[in-house]
């Protein structure tokens, strides 16, 4: 009987509604083992675009207010439920305490969709209701709770911030990771102009933002804005490609043939984005990358943006691997922790403990570097998209005492938009922001020439 009740609602339901709700695919997704992150296969569930945002946004911020909603539960809930009553727990404190939901509607919503699981009783039913509407009753008393944005990072992450920089940062920091912008930043192929008034055309919402990235505030599918069949851009953080126009200025300043284009080398290359830049300007690049999947998923992000003929990708390891001919430059954006990235990666802002994964990560950097030097190279940048100064910083102080090369002062003119994030050193230190046009994540920039 059930089954032929969903065959008639099948047959009577138009083909673009929904028949789950983006609430039930929301408590699917946070109460499984991978919850940080938004199941494309749970999303597929959903067929409007509207119910895939609300999803998204409800998995979003469920998990990155993941902190200070585990305070409120713990006010209210004798015990910690587990699985799907805990997930609905959040799914409802995160609607009343951060998405503005009208209280009555996210708690029926929320009930409503946990029914919808046979393996929720009705004594859960009601456990979560009383939670919720305690929840919603001291609402007006959290105030120390909602205004404290660090209960979202771990113990760790917060104490590795605030020991490198100070709480001012910190408070910063977990203030950008706690909020879901839902947008993304794109890099160009060719013209930004062009690209721009195409998405205006199609009235995809955006903005040009720092050095010519375009942030598109509610993109959807990727796949599905104009121009990326035909390979008119990539996505990547504004910070993100800073490293490839500090490099390209960088050679700029030393070399004198402006007829042939340089040859450089991109260490650790995947996802690609600076590759593909440099690409774009007609140089001869070749990528150097460990991982042969990552290499792969290169190379078709390469072909799709119709830079095959640019740019070249080798599957090696940057620590041993030597070219038959010298680059101009080396562009290392060296592996790292990546706590500049909890804008996109939720998973930054839980990690219990990375002092023994960042040691390692800093000696494989060290190893990579010092072949690098071999290549005979005459401009160098070293990049990095984490927070911490042993692995900025303190690497630059390193590379300076192996000799070689000195510091090229990054210059005001050369990053409009982050030219108070230049340090003294003249490096740069980009702090993850949501000020700026479509924000940035966190990044360390510094450039070398060799003497």
């Amino acid at each position: 009987m059930r089954c032929l009740q969903l065959l008639i609602l099948a047959l009577l339901v138009p083909a673009n509604v929904s028949l789950v709700n983006p609430r039930q695919v929301a408590l699917k997704v946070l109460s499984s083992p991978k919850k940080t992150n938004v199941n494309v296969d749970f999303l597929s569930e959903l067929k409007t675009p509207s119910d895939r945002n609300l999803c998204t946004n409800l998995i979003q911020t469920a998990n990155r207010r993941s902190g200070q909603i585990d305070a409120i539960i713990d006010r209210y809930a004798e015990k910690r439920p587990k699985k799907l009553v805990l997930a609905g727990l959040k799914l409802g404190i995160t609607q009343i305490h951060f998405l503005s939901t009208p209280p009555h509607a996210a708690i029926h919503e929320t009930l409503e969709a946990l029914k919808t699981f046979k393996e929720i009783s009705k004594p859960q039913i009601n456990f979560v209701n009383a939670v919720l509407r305690a929840a919603d009753r001291g609402k007006e008393g959290e105030g120390e709770v909602l205004g404290n944005d660090v209960l979202n990072l771990s113990d760790f992450i917060a104490g590795s911030i605030e020991s490198d920089w100070g709480a001012e940062v910190l408070e910063n920091v977990a203030r950008v990771y706690s909020r879901h912008s839902g947008g993304v930043s794109l890099t160009c192929r060719d013209s930004v102009e062009d690209f721009s008034k195409e998405l205006s055309k199609r009235e995809v919402e955006h903005v040009v933002g720092d050095l010519g990235s375009i942030y598109v505030k509610n993109p959807g599918s990727i796949k599905r804005l104009p121009g990326f069949e035909s390979g008119l851009f990539w996505v990547q953080d504004a910070s993100a490609a800073l490293p490839a126009i500090i490099l390209r200025n960088g050679i700029s300043q030393i070399s004198q043939n402006t007829e042939t284009p340089p040859f450089v080398i991109d260490v650790c290359s995947a996802p690609g984005g600076k590759a593909m830049q440099m690409g774009s300007w007609g140089w001869d690049v070749e990528g150097v990358e460990l991982v042969e999947k990552r290499a792969k998923r290169m190379c078709e992000n390469i072909e799709r943006c119709k830079l095959e003929k640019n740019v070249k990708v080798v599957v090696a390891d940057a620590s041993q691997h030597n070219f038959e001919r010298p680059p101009v430059g080396f562009l290392l954006d060296a592996p790292c922790s990546a706590t500049g990235t909890g804008r996109k990666n939720v998973d930054v802002m839980r990690r219990q403990n990375g002092a023994q994964m960042e040691a390692e990560l800093i000696e494989t950097t060290k190893s990579i570097w010092s072949n690098c030097l071999t290549w005979g190279a005459k401009v160098a940048v070293f990049s990095t998209c984490s927070l911490s100064e042993a692995e900025g910083e303190k690497q630059v102080n390193w590379i300076l005492g192996k000799g070689e090369v000195r510091i090229d002062m990054i210059k005001e003119e050369e990053v409009p938009g982050f030219a108070d994030s230049i340090d003294v050193r003249g490096c740069l230190r980009v702090f993850p922001d949501d000020t700026s046009p479509g924000g940035r994540d966190g990044f360390f920039i510094c450039r070398f020439i060799f003497e």
